[in-house]
């Protein structure tokens, strides 16, 4: 069994931690391809190489609840509670039909997922806005994008009691894929906050996005907020509470100057 990845700091640890599942899957030439960014924990893209020779002689993995499966995320957690909030999150709503990874394995502070394949949606409005597309064009994304969250308020309402906010609700937590939209990192989703604080952190970030404040993020920001009121039940007064320190903050925080007397 081998396990390859470039000289990257820290992976090698990851390597020892993958040995004895890699080994008990049949995973004999194994590539960590890449580190996905996260401020949070460590996330990384898995590649394993096998024959269907090979595949077929090996451990039925349909036997510990797992598929053949040439591409792998795995999620290394900084804290255990993350973990089994996330966890317990992602199984509910895969259990209910929303588009999020499916849980595969759990060892100790690592969680293999099925790798959802397609484009990170802050990379997709920034080649969007890059090629000068009508911001118009990018209606049908924000109405799949609103529908999502409408349904995962609503699913975690009925399982939990209360409805979820999505807490770090910004662009790099979906993936667009042809027919989809896919909502990944649920570890800050917590009943303390609203869908309130959520349409403030999105709005909040899409507009601090380097470069900042342009008319086309403007516009698209103008656009998400109009469909997300028009489609979600929300107090308003709640909102304008949340959206100017947060908003204050996030600028501060990205060294971004807010346009004179600006207006969402």
């Amino acid at each position: 069994m081998t396990i390859t990845h470039l000289p990257e700091e820290g992976w090698e640890s990851l390597v020892t931690q993958l040995r004895p599942t890699a080994h008990a899957l049949g995973w004999s030439d194994l590539v960590i391809k890449r580190k996905f960014k996260s401020r949070k924990n460590e996330v990384y893209l898995l590649e394993n190489f096998v024959t269907e020779a090979e595949y077929r002689v090996r451990l039925p993995l349909e036997e510990v609840g797992v598929s053949r499966l040439d591409e792998i995320v795995v999620k290394r957690y900084s804290s255990k509670e993350r973990l089994e909030k996330e966890i317990s999150l992602l199984r509910m709503l895969h259990c209910t039909g929303l588009t999020v990874p499916e849980v595969i394995l759990i060892q100790e502070n690592l969680v293999f997922l099925t790798y959802v394949k397609g484009t990170l949606l802050l990379d997709y409005l920034e080649d969007c806005e890059k090629n000068l597309f009508p911001v118009q064009e990018m209606l049908e994304v924000i109405v799949k994008l609103t529908s999502w969250l409408i349904n995962f308020y609503q699913f975690t309402k009925k399982h939990y009691g209360e409805a979820y906010s999505y807490g770090d609700l910004n662009a790099r937590n979906f993936i667009l894929t042809q027919e989809d939209i896919w909502g990944i990192d649920l570890e800050d989703a917590s009943p303390l906050q609203s869908p309130e604080y959520d349409l403030a952190g999105l709005c909040a970030n899409l507009l601090t996005y380097d470069p900042p404040f342009t008319p086309w993020k403007v516009a698209l920001t103008r656009m998400l907020y109009d469909q997300f009121v028009a489609m979600i039940p929300l107090d308003l007064e709640r909102f304008q509470e949340i959206w100017e320190p947060l908003l204050n903050s996030l600028s501060e925080r990205r060294k971004v100057q807010i346009p004179h007397a600006f207006q969402l």
